[in-house]
């Protein structure tokens, strides 16, 4: 429209002035009139004790004026007339005035305004966005600087963790070979776990787990809100008997994934049957890695101490809180309608960002028949990921191939989007190929989603219905040519 945001504040304010002043102006004649007629006619009036006989006394005043005046009077109730004169009287009225005044010296006749009246919409609409920033800055003014109070207590509860662990348990985790990470991590050598290609826990091992497995659970719940992550993981060396390179990775993919299940049943069998055993059950997994994480010392792999069983957490960083409370910020604001004049070159409020509580959770396809799967991810591109040696095409997602800018941008933001995450997907039982449909989920929330609200993914409606367009705007909508079999 052509106007700066300072310029649009300063002609609103001055429309709306000038419309006060000339409707007050308009009252104040009346007013002063009927002032005049009331104080003409006082004397007049007490003499009378009827409409009959005031409506006689109007009959016999000559004066045409006063005869008007006296009319306007008869018809006008009492606390109408009061609240006239009342109003003629005030300094408010005075100062408009003199505005008034001020404005028709300046040349200004009610064309002029007139003219600048098709505008009013627009201005209402920015002035109505620029409030709905200023509240959102506010809000995230105030959460960023709980924030603070916060971010110190998050950066210590991996030490606080391994005090706590260390106290009740170090003894017992040293005689058996482990150690107590500063982190909080608790690592284990799995030479005193297993026996040599065996998942089967050792009797030295169960003991140990039988007291231990209660009192992670709790020091963990205790500092639930300030964790990342929690898992069972297995690791392994790069040898496996007498195999090759990759044939030795698979095998003990396979093993590492079922050593580090054989724990956290385990200790789910000894974590009780309450609120806090409830929590680990949903919150915590059991992933095997392999040898993808060796333990090198002078740049070579030690084989021996690779292989391990790790307790593992990783702690919110303060960067986690500061990201949590402001997507909490821009999801929770309210956003204003947008006004009729704008709709149409407007895009939806909840497409600029923060549609989140638009798109359904984990627990809206909890309700939903199929099969879950849980664990840590890979991403291969945009919207295909493997969880748990599956892979999943994300169900109603559109990003580019990895040999553009974009589809690469797409697959680095889900890589780290889902680096170092427990995943949890809903598989529809539908196959694309090699892959299998689903919706995956982080922290309770789709991570297609995600991507779709960082602009590096679209909605596919022919497979999505529809659900992740409220997340769009409608620049990102015309960035990319949606395939054939998204229409």
């Amino acid at each position: 429209m052509g106007l700066t945001a300072a310029e649009a504040f300063m002609l609103i304010a001055f429309i709306l002035l000038f419309m006060l002043v000339a409707w007050r102006s308009a009252v104040e004649r009346e007013a002063s009139e009927l002032k005049e007629a009331n104080e003409a006619l006082a004397p007049i009036l007490e003499e009378f004790d009827s409409q009959e006989s005031l409506g006689l006394a109007i009959r016999l005043v000559q004066d045409k004026r006063l005869r008007d005046l006296m009319v306007t009077a008869q018809h006008k109730p009492e606390e109408q007339l009061k609240k006239l004169t009342d109003m003629v009287s005030s300094d408010d009225m005075t100062t408009s005035l003199a505005v008034l005044e001020e404005i028709q010296e300046a040349g200004l006749v009610a064309d002029d305004v007139r003219q600048t009246a098709p505008l009013l919409a627009e201005v209402e609409a920015l002035r109505k966005e620029v409030a709905e920033y200023a509240a959102r800055a506010e809000a995230a003014e105030q959460a960023l600087a709980e924030v603070k109070k916060t971010s110190d207590r998050a950066l210590r509860t991996g030490a606080d963790i391994a005090q706590t662990i260390s106290q009740s348990a170090g003894g017992e985790i040293e005689k058996l070979g482990g150690r107590v990470l500063p982190d909080g991590d608790v690592i284990f050598p799995d030479s005193i776990l297993f026996s040599a290609g065996s998942a089967n826990i050792s009797s030295e091992f169960d003991e140990l787990l039988s007291s231990f497995c209660r009192l992670w659970f709790e020091t963990l719940h205790e500092q639930r809100e300030d964790l990342e992550v929690v898992q069972l993981e297995g690791h392994a060396s790069s040898e496996f008997a007498d195999l090759g390179e990759a044939e030795a990775f698979v095998a003990n993919l396979d093993l590492s994934q079922r050593r580090a299940a054989a724990v956290f049943v385990r200790c789910l069998d000894y974590g009780g049957n309450d609120e806090i055993a409830s929590w680990a059950r949903d919150s915590m997994a059991a992933i095997g890695y392999s040898s993808s994480r060796p333990i090198l010392l002078d740049g070579v792999e030690n084989k021996r101490v690779s292989r391990r069983v790790v307790f593992a957490i990783k702690p919110k960083t303060a960067n986690d809180l500061v990201a949590e409370v402001l997507d909490g910020v821009v999801t929770n604001t309210p956003t204003p309608e947008p006004s009729s004049e704008l709709i149409n070159s407007t895009p939806p409020a909840s497409g600029e960002r923060g549609g989140l509580s638009n798109i359904p959770d984990i627990e809206a396809y909890r309700q939903r028949s199929g099969t879950w799967i849980k664990g840590g991810a890979e991403v291969t591109d945009g919207d295909t990921i493997f969880v748990a040696s599956r892979s999943i095409r994300l169900q109603g997602l559109h990003a580019e191939e990895i040999d553009t800018l974009r589809g690469r941008q797409a697959r680095d933001f889900m890589a780290n989007l889902l680096s170092n995450k427990t995943v949890a997907c809903w598989l529809n039982g539908e196959k694309s190929y090699d892959r299998e449909i689903g919706v995956c989920f982080t922290d309770g929330q789709d991570i297609a989603a995600k991507l779709v609200m960082a602009t590096l993914g679209w909605d596919c409606p022919a497979y999505s219905g529809g659900r992740y367009d409220v997340l769009q705007s409608v620049q990102q909508r015309s960035r990319v040519e949606l395939p054939d079999y998204c229409l």
